[in-house]
Formats: structure tokens, C-alpha cells, sequence
């Protein structure tokens, strides 16, 4: 045992004292391991921010959530007879429908900004009797003022008085910024002027999305009406794409990093045994196992690699986080972490490893010498 710890203790100065003499070695593999590592890492970094992105809208949007609109003008039967047309009304069996009508006309503030108008009818209080409840029939969508705060609101001429209130749950699924909702009736004139219907549908179950989209096309098409469709279908589909590149992409690049890293450090490695074959016969003339040498080799350029990984990495890290700053981001924004990346860092890590191996398989053949023949 005694031995054996002598043994490895002189390995590995000897590992430091030609790391010191020929430095050039050591870098040439730390800069090829660097090279591959730190832009296959930028790659796959784009890919998950991409879909982080995605993922974002999805949740942002509603994954089971389908948006109908139409436009009515003031020609339009609706309008003329003051009711809103029930031709959608079945798609309450399968899921539950929010409805507002997005006004054409804007409301005015004491402070000068503008805020949009919509209509609420009587389908949706149940949904909004919360907010009315504390608030009252007029409600102010503000990302900025204090909720609850009275504020006057100038519309059509008319002057109404409207409380604060945050953009959350469904309506926040409707618009952004500020918006004043008052109830459907309430301004008569503008609506006789036409307005947008929007319709929103949470299905119960997420695999009736597709049909009921598709249902309601066809139902627009029979009447012969406009309307405007959407859903988180095609995001979805992107998002499942682009999961798919990922996962093509990792494997690739991952698979070609520990390619190269064999081809270019088994070379090496051959090179330098062939250098120090008769170091090593003297060092195998003195008891010491072949499998010793090669576990020294494989360690070696095992620690150069992986450090060299690890290196790459705080690169991109670094890098990323001066360009959020540079770019006003905030000091909350400091780029990808490791757990957004653990899939893809571990890739990396297993295949550069794995090269490593590969690297090291071509000395066996040195090692395999006969001593006597190496020394003569």
C-alpha cells in the first residue's frame, strides 16, 4: 500500500513538473477542450431560452384556452336588435365562456392618458362579481395606480366615476395595460356604433381544443360571418418542434465534442507516449503496473478536459450576465443557471468524458511494448 501511494504521489509530480516544462501541451488541450465545450453550450442555451419563451406565452396565453372574435358593425343585427347572436352558445358544454365587448372608443384620464373600453354582459358577472362587489359596477384596469382609488373617467362626453382594480385572472387574458370595463347598456350610443365581440373558451378537457377550433371555423363559415381564431395550438406545436431540435441538437453536438476531443487528444496522447516510452519502461521496470500509467494518463487529461468545461461554462454565465446589465435588464436578470441547463450541461460533461476515454485507448498500444525491447 505504502508503495503504491509512493508510486502515485511521483505520477503525479511528474504530471506537474511537464505541465511546467512544456506548458504548450497542456494548453493546446485545454484550448481545443474550451473551444468545443463553450459555443456547443451558447447553442443549446439559445434552444432552452427559446423555449423558456414559448413556454412563457403558453402559460401566458392558456394552453386549454381558445379566443373568438368578431367584428360587428353598425349594420349588424346584433346591433339593431341590442342582443348578442347565440350561435356559440354550445360551447358552454364544453368548458367555460367569458365574453366582453371591446368598445370603439377610448376613455380619458384627469392625468391625460388613455385607457380602452369594454362591455361586460350579464353571462359574465358571475365571473366578475368579485371585483364589482368591492368595488362597483365600473372598474379601472391600472398596472400603475393604487387599487381601490376612485378615478374620473371621461367617455363619449360622459363623465364616470370608476375604481382601480389589477389585471388578473380572465381579463388579464383579454388586454394589457389600462382599461375601464362598465356594464353592457351602459353606453348605449357607442355600442350602436358596432364594437369587437370577444369570446373566450377554457375547455375542460385540453384534447377539445383542436375540434372545437375547427368547429367554430366551420360554424363561421356556414353563416357566412368573419371571425378571427385563436389558440395556443401552433405555439404548442412550435414548442413541441423545437423540444424536438433540442434534443437533436444536444445528442449532435455533445456526440461531435467528444468525437473531436478523441481524435485530437488520442493523437496527442500517442505522440507524448512515444516522447516518454522509455520513462515509462524505467517506471514499469520498477514494479509499476501498466494500469497505474494509464489511470495517470486517463486522470490527466480528464482534470485538463472537465476543467476546461467548467471554464466554458463560467464564460457563458459571465458573458450573459454583462450583456443583461449592459443592455438596462436589471441585476434580476444574470442569464442561464445551471438548473435551466442541467440537461445540457451533463450531456456535455458525459461525452467530453467519454472522449477523454477514447483518447487515452490508443496508448494501451505503447504500454503494450515489451520493456526490454523499449530499453535496448
Amino acid at each position: 500500500m505504502k508503495l503504491l501511494i509512493s508510486i502515485v504521489s511521483y505520477l503525479l509530480k511528474d504530471i506537474f513538473w511537464r505541465w511546467r516544462e512544456q506548458p504548450g501541451n497542456v494548453l493546446t488541450r485545454f484550448t481545443v477542450a474550451y473551444a468545443l465545450v463553450l459555443p456547443s453550450l451558447a447553442l443549446l442555451g439559445t434552444f432552452v431560452l427559446m423555449a423558456e419563451n414559448l413556454e412563457t406565452r403558453l402559460k401566458r396565453s392558456g394552453i386549454d384556452t381558445l379566443f373568438v372574435t368578431q367584428h360587428i358593425s353598425a349594420a349588424s343585427d346584433d346591433v339593431a336588435s341590442g342582443q348578442i347572436h347565440p350561435r356559440m352558445d354550445p360551447l358552454k358544454r364544453y368548458g367555460t365562456v367569458f365574453q366582453l365587448l371591446q368598445l370603439f372608443v377610448s376613455a380619458k384620464t384627469p392625468h391625460g392618458s388613455m385607457a380602452r373600453v369594454a362591455a361586460y354582459p350579464d353571462s359574465t358577472l358571475s365571473a366578475l362579481s368579485g371585483l364589482i362587489t368591492r368595488h362597483g359596477p365600473i372598474l379601472f384596469f391600472s398596472d400603475t395606480l393604487p387599487v381601490g382609488m376612485p378615478i374620473r373617467t371621461e367617455i363619449d362626453n360622459h363623465f364616470f366615476t370608476a375604481r382601480v382594480c389589477r389585471l388578473d385572472g380572465l381579463v388579464e387574458k383579454f388586454f394589457q395595460g389600462n382599461v375601464v370595463l362598465v356594464p353592457e347598456g351602459m353606453l348605449p350610443r357607442v355600442e350602436n356604433r358596432g364594437f369587437s365581440r370577444v369570446m373566450m373558451l377554457k375547455a375542460n378537457h385540453i384534447d377539445e381544443i383542436a375540434a372545437l377550433q375547427r368547429a367554430v371555423q366551420l360554424t363561421a363559415k356556414l353563416d357566412d360571418t368573419k371571425v378571427y381564431v385563436r389558440s395556443s395550438l401552433k405555439l404548442l406545436a412550435d414548442l413541441n418542434t423545437l423540444k424536438s431540435k433540442q434534443v437533436r441538437w444536444r445528442f449532435g453536438l455533445a456526440g461531435a465534442s467528444g468525437g473531436v476531443l478523441a481524435l485530437v487528444l488520442g493523437t496527442l496522447a500517442v505522440l507524448e507516449y512515444q516522447q516518454r516510452s522509455y520513462v515509462i519502461a524505467l517506471l514499469r521496470s520498477f514494479g509499476v503496473r501498466r494500469s497505474v500509467v494509464y489511470a495517470m494518463q486517463l486522470f490527466e487529461n480528464a482534470l485538463i478536459v472537465n476543467g476546461a468545461g467548467i471554464a466554458a461554462y463560467f464564460t457563458l454565465t459571465l458573458t450573459q450576465s454583462a450583456l443583461y446589465r449592459s443592455f438596462g435588464a436589471g441585476s434580476i436578470a444574470s442569464g442561464l443557471s445551471s438548473d435551466q441547463m442541467s440537461a445540457e450541461i451533463v450531456m456535455i460533461f458525459v461525452c467530453i468524458n467519454i472522449g477523454v476515454l477514447l483518447s487515452t485507448l490508443p496508448a494501451l498500444h505503447v504500454l503494450r511494448k515489451d520493456i526490454g525491447t523499449i530499453l535496448s
